[in-house]
């Protein structure tokens, strides 16, 4: 299984003033710094989670029709823009709305055919021959639950304060514990959602 990004994030989870108002950083002389430790913050914090915070859009790539019953990565999933196809003859078809729709399960974001409907069986036999170009995330940064903001900020802040001894606080794994899809995504997304 693979994945493409189409479309990045337009915009950080939080701002250096948020976290520097928040950590009571009062010095400007340091914001680019701040904003390096933002970007990774919200990684760790993403890769923990095994979801997406800022919209995204990605291509996922399965061998076959069946592969859709295992899911969409990085939840929650915002909307699901084409499911395509390579036929026999190398050409790429679109799957119509009529035949499948979007879903979930435990809050994970899934493509399944609509009542009476059937996939497509002219799909060449050859491994990421069916795509499907999702958009996950909550939407903007206004968005996301203020817990993963927060434990975004918590983070920054004491990596900030403790530069040369940093471990990430249980506090951080606490705020994120609601919104994280370790225990109901499958095995084998754990390499795709960490990356």
């Amino acid at each position: 299984m693979k994945l493409s990004l189409v479309t990045d994030a337009t915009e950080e989870l939080v701002s250096a003033a948020e976290v520097k108002d928040r950590s009571r950083i009062s010095t400007s002389s340091e914001d680019a710094l701040i904003a390096e430790m933002i970007t990774e913050a919200t990684h760790a914090a993403e890769a923990y989670t095994w979801s997406k915070f800022v919209s995204r859009t990605y291509d996922a790539y399965y061998d076959t029709f069946a592969d859709l019953r295992h899911g969409l990565p990085f939840p929650p999933l915002s909307s699901v823009t084409s499911v395509s196809y390579i036929d026999t003859d190398g050409d790429t078809q679109t799957v119509s709305t009529d035949i499948w729709e979007a879903g979930e399960e435990l809050g994970v974001g899934l493509i399944r055919l609509k009542v009476d409907q059937y996939w497509p069986t002219d799909v060449r036999s050859h491994p990421d021959s069916v795509i499907v170009r999702f958009v996950c995330g909550y939407g903007t940064a206004a968005d996301v639950p203020r817990r993963i903001k927060s434990a975004v900020i918590l983070h920054v802040g004491l990596a900030y304060a403790c530069r040369e001894y940093f471990e990430v606080p249980p506090a951080f794994r606490a705020l994120l514990g609601p919104y994280s899809y370790r225990t109901c995504m499958p095995p084998f997304w754990s390499a795709a959602c960490v990356a």
